[in-house]
């Protein structure tokens, strides 16, 4: 009896302890407060850096990396989208990084527009992964663990000729592993392919007969031109946290299957017996490279990057010139050219306001030309250029940035007998300032 009666004291001592609980819970003060709106700009600029984050309607709207640009209107930039090139409004050449990696034309034509983040703009910047360009076009990128996508481009054109451009690219990314396969096509053909000429001589011996010169009126009405350029390649990347490796294979092949040309030909006065020409240019060019790019990170703020690449030519070329039925030119040439290029560079950061590089560029060209037919000869030319050079950078602000670069190049040529070198210096002085968010500044000094 007492056993139950201490057992429900307790039911009731933990009732109470719970109804209390639940009182205290009910009877927290809530209030309402106002709708919050955050809201982003999609253009953000720094003393040297534009970001531009494109809308979802942008990114769709956008078959490649030029075309989005295109979508952006860029202030800076001069885009044609058609063309695929893009420059900066004053001319000047652009320098293309995926995710702060150098990218070729052919990447950026190839990448998924739908996984682009930002789009930034850089002028000089100091970020050593950027190797010392000028100007930089740098997209960012959604990241994925894994996984890939296939992209199929084709463009088939039939106005004043035939002409069809195929692109499959097929990307796949494995952890810090990324693997790029391409495949190129395009082939033309058009028998629309040639010009009139209206050309005034002046020959030795002929004063007498021509005191105004030989007019040499040639009337295009007939010819054939096919063109074959397939090629293919495949890129091995490596991103870590600071280091970054790629090795890229490409082959590439361009043909002009045919390239000839007829028409009627007039001299006046008539002093010539020739009433026609033709001409026949069919040529073939196979070339293989391979590129390798690195960067690596160090410690107390150095970097290092470093790029190489080795590219073989093969080139056939037969050119076959007639005025009726007198051969003017028959000439056969056969070319192989190995090139190399090489660059390092180190890099150094002193407490976020001074960055100091040195970098040195090395160009080698071998070419040796067999000529046959009409004309026989034996051409060999060897080029080497080497460019050394040191940059500082001195940005006490994120209002103000000044860039000096001194470089000095070397070249010299041998053709043959005949050698030929030269040197001489260059110096370059950035300067940026930024008075308010949404104003900058700039100017380039530039001596060679």
């Amino acid at each position: 009896m007492i056993h139950r009666i201490l057992t429900s004291a307790f039911y009731a001592i933990f009732a109470i302890a719970a109804m209390a609980q639940s009182e205290a819970t009910d009877s927290i003060k809530t209030q309402e407060i106002n709708e919050v709106i955050v809201q982003a700009d999609r253009m953000y600029m720094t003393v040297n850096k534009v970001s531009y984050s494109p809308t979802k309607q942008q990114r769709n709207a956008s078959a490649n990396g030029t075309m989005l640009l295109q979508q952006l209107a860029i202030p800076q930039l001069t885009v044609d989208a058609l063309a695929g090139t893009v420059t900066m409004n004053t001319g000047e050449p652009i320098a293309f990084f995926i995710d702060g990696v150098p990218a070729t034309e052919n990447d950026v034509a190839d990448m998924n527009t739908r996984d682009v983040i930002r789009v930034e703009i850089l002028d000089y910047p100091t970020d050593p992964k950027f190797r010392n360009s000028a100007h930089v076009v740098n997209y960012i990128m959604q990241k994925y663990e894994y996984g890939g996508y296939t992209k199929l481009n084709t463009t088939e054109m039939f106005l004043s000729c035939f002409s069809s451009y195929n692109t499959l690219n097929c990307k796949m990314v494995y952890k810090k592993m990324t693997f790029d396969a391409r495949a190129y096509c395009q082939y033309t053909n058009s028998t629309h392919n040639g010009t009139n000429e209206i050309q005034l001589f002046r020959l030795p011996g002929y004063e007498d007969v021509a005191p105004n010169g030989i007019f040499r009126t040639s009337i295009w009405d007939n010819s054939k031109y096919i063109f074959n350029r397939p090629n293919a390649s495949f890129r091995a990347l490596y991103q870590g946290n600071s280091t970054q490796f790629s090795c890229t294979l490409n082959w590439s092949y361009e043909g002009n299957r045919a390239d000839r040309s007829s028409g009627t030909l007039q001299y006046t006065p008539n002093l010539f017996d020739a009433d026609r020409w033709r001409t026949n240019c069919p040529s073939r060019k196979n070339n293989v490279s391979w590129a390798n790019e690195f960067f690596q990170e160090l410690p107390n703020d150095w970097a290092l990057s470093a790029s190489f690449q080795l590219s073989f030519d093969n080139i056939n070329q037969t050119q076959v010139i007639s005025e009726s039925d007198i051969t003017i030119r028959n000439l056969n040439a056969k070319e192989d050219i190995w090139g190399t290029e090489s660059e390092i560079d180190i890099s150094k950061s002193f407490n976020d306001k001074h960055d100091v590089s040195v970098e040195c560029t090395a160009v080698t060209y071998e070419s040796c030309i067999d000529y046959m037919g009409s004309t026989l000869n034996k051409n060999t030319t060897s080029q080497l250029l080497i460019a050394p050079g040191i940059a500082y950078t001195f940005s006490p602000s994120d209002k103000l940035y000044s860039r000096l670069g001194m470089y000095a190049t070397y070249y010299r040529s041998k053709t043959s007998d005949v050698e030929e070198s030269k040197f001489y210096p260059t110096v370059n002085f950035n300067i940026n300032w930024m008075p308010t968010r949404g104003h900058r500044l700039g100017a380039l000094f530039y001596y060679s």
